[in-house]
């Protein structure tokens, strides 16, 4: 989503002078309210007789609005 891994991000804002984290907070900018699909599984697991919820995230793409939209229609034509 942001183009860039954890481990970069983190040597980024570490190489960085004290306060001027100032490229970081730029890629961050760049990725705040954008639409995206994402396909996330979610399973509940039984860890030392307590239930706890995985999410796995499979696939995170940008929303491509006309496709979704004829998905959508689609859809509903079906009914």
């Amino acid at each position: 989503m942001i183009g860039k891994t954890a481990d970069e991000l983190f040597e980024m804002k570490s190489n960085s002078i004290e306060g001027t984290s100032l490229e970081v907070d730029q890629i961050f900018d760049q990725a705040l309210f954008k639409d995206y699909v994402a396909k996330v599984k979610v399973k509940a697991e039984m860890v030392n007789d307590e239930q706890r919820v995985k999410s796995t995230v499979l696939s995170c793409n940008p929303l491509n609005y006309v496709q979704e939209c004829n998905d959508l229609l689609s859809v509903i034509n079906r009914y």
